[in-house]
């Protein structure tokens, strides 16, 4: 089992939000605030794919991380979040890293236009080889934390499939083979010799089913209404950490800058979906398993259960859009083009068993 982990160690910010390198000189001195001494401060991590400055801190005989919230953040919208997490460690969720209070009660310091926040450190590891146990014990996690939020459940419009409409249009407005033609007669570059090979990989997978009926089902929508409540939004297996001592149990799960208000379902898909591309465990068995173990903390409707496959096949589809437009079309720039490549072809990896159940979904829709 050993060697299906990875040191949870990169921490991904938003890459719409990427970070100035003068952020790395800052955590020292914003520190102090929260300990005079300022303890001690080094790097956890190269900031993944924008070169966010994230920091270990000892101090007081334990471990803290300091990190930024994204640019714009502002004090309401972080202090938001923090509410959800101190409510869901009152509950009992300790998988959630508890949150360092400053002396005056206050949980994020403001410094160079940015608002950083100190949590405990939590010691696990990432998987993206997970086993069926890993799976269902990260879901029954997942049930707890929404557990906590759901007497803040009202009804309204899904956020996360008015993205999904949207992205349908976009994609048959220009589709993978298209962006691939023009992106090929552009000039080179380091970064379009790691893009376009992998979006000719995908663009030759999707052309049969996706453009012809896959992607008009979703473009034709209608908006839906759904029980909404807080949910984590960015859920997936590098955010879940497994413990060193026993691999079966879920040490923590982090990273919560992304929170906002949708059905729990958005993200259940998230996190099954990004073991999708795992050949470590058999399909489908492990995600009914998975949807099982949730439901048995965090009961879910028809349609929630229905939505997650959709959900989880979709993000596949246009998270790979995304990518493929953000380096190629606008041109955005990563701190490494090693980890872009990682993230894309475990996206690649995923998209075939992901065409399959949203075929199945539009089959379903006829």
């Amino acid at each position: 089992m050993a060697d299906q982990f990875r040191a949870a160690t990169v921490m991904v910010p938003d890459p719409g939000s990427p970070f100035s390198a003068d952020l790395a000189t800052i955590p020292a001195s914003v520190c102090r605030r929260w300990f005079a001494s300022g303890g001690s401060v080094r790097p956890l991590s190269q900031g993944g794919f924008s070169g966010a400055a994230v920091s270990l801190v000892e101090a007081g005989g334990e471990r803290h991380v300091l990190k930024a919230f994204p640019a714009g953040t502002t004090r309401d919208r972080a202090q938001w979040v923090h509410s959800h997490l101190r409510r869901a460690r009152v509950a009992g969720v300790v998988e959630v890293p508890a949150i360092r209070l400053l002396a005056d009660g206050e949980s994020v310091v403001e410094a160079e236009g940015r608002l950083w926040e100190m949590t405990a450190f939590v010691d696990g590891v990432a998987t993206d080889r997970a086993s069926a146990d890993q799976v269902m014990a990260a879901a029954r996690v997942l049930g707890r934390l929404h557990q906590t939020a759901a007497r803040l459940a009202d009804r309204g419009e899904s956020p996360a499939i008015a993205q999904r409409i949207e992205g349908a249009k976009r994609l048959l407005a220009r589709p993978w083979s298209q962006l691939l033609e023009t992106a090929a007669s552009g000039p080179s570059s380091a970064t379009r010799s790691i893009i376009l090979p992998r979006l000719a990989t995908a663009a030759e997978a999707s052309e049969s089913g996706l453009r012809r009926w896959i992607l008009p089902a979703i473009a034709g929508l209608e908006p839906l209404v759904v029980a909404r409540q807080w949910v984590v939004r960015d859920v997936w297996s590098e955010h879940v950490l497994f413990s060193r001592a026993n691999s079966q149990h879920v040490a923590g799960i982090i990273d919560f800058h992304a929170a906002g208000i949708d059905t729990p379902a958005t993200d259940l898909a998230r996190l099954l979906g990004s073991w999708l591309d795992a050949d470590s465990i058999p399909f489908p068995t492990w995600w009914s398993e998975g949807i099982a173990s949730y439901e048995t903390i965090a009961p879910l409707s028809v349609s929630e259960r229905e939505l997650v496959p959709f959900l989880a096949a979709s993000g596949i589809v246009f998270g790979l859009d995304n990518w493929f437009r953000w380096t190629l079309e606008e041109d955005r720039q990563f701190a490494s083009t090693a980890e872009v490549a990682a993230r894309l072809d475990r996206l690649v990896r995923a998209l075939r068993p992901a065409l399959g159940m949203l075929g199945r979904w539009a089959a379903e829709r006829v």
